[in-house]
């Protein structure tokens, strides 16, 4: 159905290493969310479109290759100017596979298949088994029997930042370990479908494989229930917020969304989903103050906290950071024992 730091591991998480002066360090924003009774906690994601913010919890702990894998695609800027090209409405919005040239100058540059590195192996049947339900993000794979040509991209030297040419193709035989780049979210339970014919469960749990969730929405639902109600253009008169078909680009684009449902206007058509982590950094201002600075995870509250020892025994800094609109936050740290704290940032959901 589906085609396509200087940081130290601690138990509960990772925390950054002290900061010399004059010396930035990466942190984890630590999320917790309670299932039951149990508390995870994951790398934080933003997908920004032009009509709000998704936040998104990945599962590190649970689906680590799969997890791993879609960071690299995140932190190495394959997904730049990616557009979600498929949706089935109110079923799944689908990404990963496609890029349009031209949103930075506003002069339309050419539609691409987005650049790929090779697949990886189906975590679904590793760790937990988590279930296809409303509001995860899923891995999207090729099907059976099918084989595509896709981008691949080379050279990397040290680092995915590095990524020198993206030429050469090869083969994708599809299958649960064909994934790669595409993704999806769950814009309803998709996890179980029973074939009233066959009798057989046809749902993502049990497709292809089962297609592994990875992470799931903690705030922004309301903006793919957005995205998600875009329609068919035979369904009404409306010329906005529909699915158009543009297989005459390419045969995977029968069902992209579009704000603007002109082909004639791509660039302010296509729904562009950005991809950011929210990252700490912590600097030194002030001689020995510490200026702590992240991306702020919008309409929530956030709680800046310290130790300074290890096992981490964690104090509130500052306990309730509104809720912001802006894309960054920053606070200071004026005690004079900054200088031998590690930090961490909490949302709590």
């Amino acid at each position: 159905m589906l085609t396509m730091d200087d940081c130290e591991n601690r138990s509960n998480g990772q925390f950054g290493n002290r900061t010399d002066r004059n010396m930035k360090t990466r942190l984890i924003v630590i999320g917790i969310l309670l299932l039951g009774i149990t508390a995870r906690a994951g790398t934080l994601l933003q997908f920004r479109t032009s009509v709000g913010d998704v936040q998104v919890e990945l599962y590190d702990q649970d689906k680590p290759g799969t997890v791993q894998n879609f960071l690299q695609y995140v932190d190495s800027g394959l997904y730049q100017d990616m557009f979600m090209h498929r949706l089935i409405q109110g079923v799944v919005l689908q990404g990963g596979g496609f890029f349009l040239r031209g949103r930075e100058t506003g002069v339309y540059g050419g539609l691409g298949l987005l650049p790929v590195l090779p697949s990886i192996t189906n975590e679904f049947n590793v760790g937990p088994k988590l279930s296809n339900v409303t509001g995860t993000l899923s891995m999207a794979t090729v099907p059976y029997f099918t084989n595509a040509i896709v981008e691949y991209a080379t050279n990397i030297v040290d680092s995915v930042t590095n990524i020198t040419a993206v030429s050469t193709n090869y083969f994708v035989s599809g299958g649960p370990d064909s994934a790669a780049a595409q993704f999806f979210f769950n814009l309803k339970d998709n996890h179980s479908a029973i074939n009233p014919g066959t009798g057989q469960d046809q749902g993502l749990d049990f497709e292809n494989g089962g297609y592994t969730v990875f992470g799931h929405v903690v705030g922004g639902m309301s903006v793919l229930d957005y995205i998600g109600s875009f329609v068919k253009i035979a369904e009404n008169n409306n010329p906005t917020n529909r699915i158009v078909d543009m297989k005459a680009f390419h045969p995977a684009l029968a069902d992209v969304p579009m704000y603007v449902a002109k082909v004639s206007d791509l660039l302010h058509g296509v729904v562009f989903m950005d991809i950011t982590r929210h990252n700490v950094q912590v600097s030194t201002v002030f001689d020995t103050q510490r200026q702590i600075r992240w991306n702020a995870v919008n309409g929530l509250t956030n709680r800046v906290e310290f130790t300074q020892e290890f096992p981490p025994v964690w104090q509130t800094l500052y306990a309730d950071i509104p809720a912001t609109n802006s894309p960054t936050a920053t606070v200071i740290d004026p005690s004079p024992e900054a200088d031998h704290r590690f930090y961490r940032v909490r949302v709590t959901y």
